[in-house]
């Protein structure tokens, strides 16, 4: 089982902000966004960003809420990144 969270919470995977009942896995015991979530139960994983460019890259495509080519948003988050990012 798992626990509910409502309202506002912070993906402690991705740090993306999301709105309503967000599911709270009890193995994880921090709540995770939508696309984190599914990704876990999908592939029964830890996060799927592994370094910051990669983390940019997911938010540029979750913000502009069309398809975009991967290398296209890839490349938007190359001129974000902080060089000394991780």
């Amino acid at each position: 089982m798992g626990s509910f969270d409502p309202g506002w919470s912070k993906c402690y995977w991705c740090g993306w902000w999301e709105y309503g009942d967000i599911y709270i896995i009890d193995w994880i015991g921090e709540p995770l966004c939508d696309r984190c979530f599914d990704y876990h139960i999908e592939t029964d994983g830890g996060p799927y960003q592994p370094d910051a460019i990669t983390r940019a890259a997911s938010y540029i495509e979750m913000l502009l809420r069309f398809p975009v080519p991967h290398n296209a948003s890839r490349l938007m988050a190359e001129f974000l990144h902080e060089w000394k990012e991780p």
